[in-house]
């Protein structure tokens, strides 16, 4: 099945939504499938596991070379409401693409390669170190306006997140937007559970297709 490209008039290089890419990757079974809870802290899922301090490796690593990256997926939710909820398989980050090439370099130096997948683009691929840390990288460009123009079609608005890991300030997508992002796919526990969690710290609206989730959950 081809990926689907999303062009903007303003440019003749591909775009994607999160949400759009989401369910794409999923109908590709290539999403890691983490379970909805899980016993202990930084429990490994599968064969890969970030813990908290294995995010803040990459985090102060790349942040100390000037390169601004926001936290995204499980992590970017646990990182809003501040504390650890359920054990990560991997750590998914947004960077602006014309800084993939130093985020490559820095990352290299420590081990890390291009895990291989069939939905691996310019602008989404996944790097591992070969020791159960997993990186999953989403880049984008914006226009002088703030539009998104390559890549992973991320709304400016969308990254004004701040959250924390152990206490340490990050960057990360705004609780609104994970909301956003979190349908027009079959859910799983996991995305109930992270915007159940962001309702009820942030006031963030239930989408409809989770009330109807738990709607029929609860019958």
């Amino acid at each position: 099945m081809a990926f689907p490209n999303f062009r903007n008039k303003h440019a003749h290089e591909a775009l994607v939504t999160p949400k759009a890419y989401l369910t794409y990757a999923r109908s590709r079974g290539t999403v890691p499938l983490r379970p909805a809870d899980h016993a202990g802290n930084d429990a490994p899922i599968g064969q890969t596991h970030m813990t908290s301090a294995d995010v803040l490796e990459i985090v102060d690593l790349l942040e100390s070379d000037g390169i601004d990256i926001w936290l995204d997926g499980g992590w970017g939710v646990d990182a809003l409401l501040g504390k650890q909820t359920r054990p990560h398989g991997d750590l998914d980050i947004a960077v602006v693409h014309k800084d993939v090439p130093r985020l490559r370099a820095l990352l290299e130096a420590r081990g890390y390669r291009d895990v291989p997948r069939k939905d691996t683009k310019d602008w989404n691929f996944v790097l591992g170190d070969g020791k159960g840390h997993e990186v999953d990288v989403h880049s984008f460009t914006l226009d002088a306006e703030g539009r998104c123009v390559y890549g992973i079609e991320y709304p400016a608005d969308s990254l004004r997140g701040f959250g924390s890991v152990n206490g340490r300030a990050v960057k990360c997508i705004t609780a609104e937007h994970v909301a956003r992002f979190r349908t027009g796919f079959e859910l799983r526990e996991t995305d109930i559970q992270d915007v159940q969690a962001l309702h009820k710290r942030f006031g963030v609206p239930i989408p409809k297709e989770h009330a109807e989730w738990l709607k029929r959950k609860q019958a």
